[in-house]
């Protein structure tokens, strides 16, 4: 199997970890990224893409101000990253390769590089085109209506990181009035790309787990503060407690908090749509997740009481009673049965490559291949 990867510069958490996925298993070779995404590839993106460049040239109204011979866009690759050796493929060389035959489907993203590509190739093969799938990893629940009405005869299915099963059927009414077709979509959240990288190994034993809850959360959200101050009132309680809104940490130091904590805290961001990273960060390092209870659809959810532990951030005390119920010497066979499990569901379900096998496993559904 092979597969065009419609991509555009900036570095994207839930497309980035589909494609390391892909390329997990299916090899560096048979994931092609176009246009070149360097960040996939270990490198910083500084306009040095040739279908970059022509694409601005074509797009003055998406760029206005870009001086194209002196603009310099940078966006590095992720630090959790796996480089892809894959190479660099030219346009012409992507539309041979189509003609031939190479390719069993394309991927493309919501951007306007991808949409601007996929018009071309349309266009200058004459509609033959392998079928399209628009993954979505953006923090609505919309379906894209204005991509969907463009390329109704092209894309055969979407998958969404925010899927929202009773806004979809209204949205995709809309979408069956103006295209006439229905149309399948597919919850495919983020993932977590720290299972079996051997660059974040941490030591999470519990004889190293001395910080009993941690809590770095940006300020997206003013219900974030509430928590972040509910659990600074507890500092007095003789607890180690590792909290901060808005202030940058290096991820290292970051993760290996993750591993030497006992309990951490997940919440929703500003959009309050999907699940943050952090649910997918914390159980890496069998530490309780200690989070909102979800409120989107996601296959093989993680569930209160059996692989985390559901707070109310809008129920006052109610993280500050969870934290003490659970730290509490009579529940910590239990905390760590169910940090454990946590961990052994993420591993099960929700690693990158576990991720891509379900995008594979529904071509397979829709298209048999």
């Amino acid at each position: 199997m092979k597969i065009l990867y419609l991509e555009h510069p900036e570095v994207d958490y839930g497309s980035n970890q589909l494609s390391m996925g892909l390329r997990q298993i299916l090899g560096d070779d048979n994931v092609v990224d176009f246009p070149y995404k360097y960040c996939v590839h270990g490198q910083e993106e500084k306009l040095q893409n040739a279908e970059i460049r022509e694409f601005i040239k074509d797009n003055p109204t998406v760029f206005p101000s870009v001086n194209i011979d002196s603009f310099v866009w940078i966006t590095g690759p992720f630090i959790w990253a796996i480089p892809s050796a894959g190479r660099e493929y030219r346009y012409e060389e992507i539309k041979s390769m189509i003609k031939n035959g190479e390719f069993d489907f394309i991927i493309m993203t919501p951007r306007t590089v991808c949409v601007y590509y996929l018009r071309r190739l349309i266009y200058d093969l004459n509609d033959n085109i392998p079928p399209v799938i628009l993954c979505d990893f953006e923090d609505y629940t919309d379906i894209k209506l204005d991509i969907l009405t463009m390329f109704d005869s092209y894309i055969k299915i979407i998958t969404k990181a925010s899927y929202d099963p009773d806004y979809l059927r209204n949205s995709l009414r809309a979408v069956k009035e103006e295209t006439k077709k229905d149309i399948k979509v597919y919850p495919l959240p983020l993932s977590s790309p720290l299972i079996g990288n051997q660059k974040f190994q941490f030591d999470d034993s519990n004889e190293n787990k001395t910080i009993d809850v941690s809590a770095r959360l940006g300020l997206t959200r003013e219900l974030r503060k509430d928590v972040v101050d509910s659990l600074n009132d507890m500092r007095n309680m003789n607890m180690t407690i590792v909290t901060s809104l808005n202030t940058h940490v290096h991820y290292d130091i970051y993760l290996k908090e993750l591993a030497s904590s006992k309990i951490s805290v997940s919440m929703y961001g500003y959009s309050l749509i999907g699940p943050a990273n952090r649910t997918w960060e914390i159980p890496s390092y069998n530490t309780l997740l200690l989070t909102e209870k979800m409120n989107v659809y996601y296959e093989h959810p993680f569930e209160d009481g059996k692989t985390c532990i559901f707070f109310d951030p809008y129920v006052k005390d109610d993280i500050c009673n969870k934290v003490l119920y659970w730290l509490s010497d009579e529940m910590e066979n239990e905390r760590r049965k169910i940090a454990k499990a946590g961990h052994e569901h993420l591993k099960n379900f929700h690693t990158c490559k576990m991720r891509a096998q379900r995008l594979l496993d529904i071509v397979k559904i829709e298209f048999g291949t």
